[in-house]
């Protein structure tokens, strides 16, 4: 049904401009957002994606170099109170989806005593939520470790 809205109304406003001399730069601003969007797409998520997992594999071993930590574990929103059993030499990694849950997920981070020590984000964080990012990558992540001070004297 929204797609049938829009289509109609794309027709209304085309047939109302296209006698007009504006009508080209009109159809132009109107395609350069979605173009654009296609492209950054292509480039980030089907062409250069071995390179993006290679940038958050190096910056992973920055982290986990600055923190003389074991290994990042990847935080997985289910259930269970898995936050209890994570080491505190190890790091962990938590996507930052833009969803009204991850304020129940960050407090519950928080009450386990983690501390983010770090936070890198992805090829188009700035878009809405959508299916990209939960099928690719989220919009970015965020690194905690239990007991900074113990892991490191100073903080960065």
């Amino acid at each position: 049904l929204w797609a049938v809205m829009f289509a109609l109304g794309f027709l209304v406003v085309f047939n109302f401009i296209k006698e007009r001399w504006y009508f080209w730069l009109v159809a132009a601003l109107f395609f350069m957002w979605p173009v654009y969007l296609s492209a950054q797409i292509n480039l980030y998520f089907f062409r250069d994606i071995d390179r993006i997992k290679q940038d958050i594999a190096r910056y992973e071993e920055s982290v986990l170099a600055r923190y003389s930590s074991g290994k990042v574990i990847p935080f997985k929103i289910t259930g269970d109170n898995q936050l209890e059993r994570i080491d505190a030499k190890n790091i962990l990694r938590v996507p930052q989806h833009k969803l009204p849950g991850m304020t129940q997920v960050n407090e519950a981070i928080n009450v386990a005593r983690f501390e983010r020590v770090g936070y890198i984000e992805l090829p188009l964080s700035f878009l809405p939520y959508n299916q990209l990012q939960i099928n690719q990558f989220p919009p970015a992540y965020a690194y905690y470790v239990r007991d900074v001070v113990a892991n490191k004297e100073v903080l960065p």
